[in-house]
């Protein structure tokens, strides 16, 4: 009787580890993703004040340089851009992809998404 109590505590600690490593493998991701964000939008500041290009080619170079999934939603945008506006594509493409990160951060996506292609250079 104590042997079978044994093995079921095993298993119960085993399977509560296991749980806790798959909700801790999303914050992780999440935070990955945030700090690829911080460096794609900072790369996207650079190159609009300097290389004066057209946004879809400058996405277009970012996701070329990221093979995340941040990367991917660049490259999404990039390719939706030719169809549609920058506004609608960046909404599409935050809604739409497969990502880790909380609805917090989508929506703050969303608002930088709408002065993008909007303003003057500086």
């Amino acid at each position: 009787m104590f042997f079978i109590k044994y093995i079921l505590i095993f298993f119960i600690v085993i399977i509560s580890a296991r749980i806790g490593q798959i909700y801790s493998k999303k914050y992780i991701n999440r935070v990955k993703e945030l700090e690829s964000i911080k460096q794609i939008l900072n790369e996207l500041k650079t190159k609009i004040k300097f290389t004066y290009k057209p946004l879809q080619d400058i996405f277009y170079e970012i996701a070329s340089n990221h093979h995340d999934n941040i990367g991917k939603i660049f490259e999404s945008i990039s390719n939706n851009m030719k169809d549609i506006d920058l506004k609608e594509a960046w909404e599409k493409e935050i809604k739409e992809s497969d990502n880790s990160l909380s609805k917090e951060d989508i929506e703050i996506l969303l608002s930088i998404g709408k002065v993008l292609g909007t303003t003057d250079v500086e």
